[in-house]
């Protein structure tokens, strides 16, 4: 089973992944746009999604609900 985080653990080691609510209209906010992919994709591949044989293989499904949503 894979461990859940906090936003808080991530500060630590990553600040800029906590300005990921855009504060433009639309995707403006190319800095919170740029922040939520760099988290996204950190955790797709802590996830092991990367691998062909993980059965969500290139997939972002639920990514952000498995690891850092309460």
């Amino acid at each position: 089973m894979k461990r859940k985080f906090k936003l808080a653990a991530l500060e630590a080691k990553a600040p800029k992944f906590l300005r990921i609510t855009p504060n433009k209209r639309g995707a403006e906010d190319v800095e919170a746009m740029q922040n939520r992919f760099d988290l996204l994709e950190a955790l797709f591949e802590m996830d092991g999604r990367n691998d062909a044989n993980h059965p969500l293989h290139h997939t972002y499904t639920c990514l952000f609900d498995k690891y850092i949503k309460n």
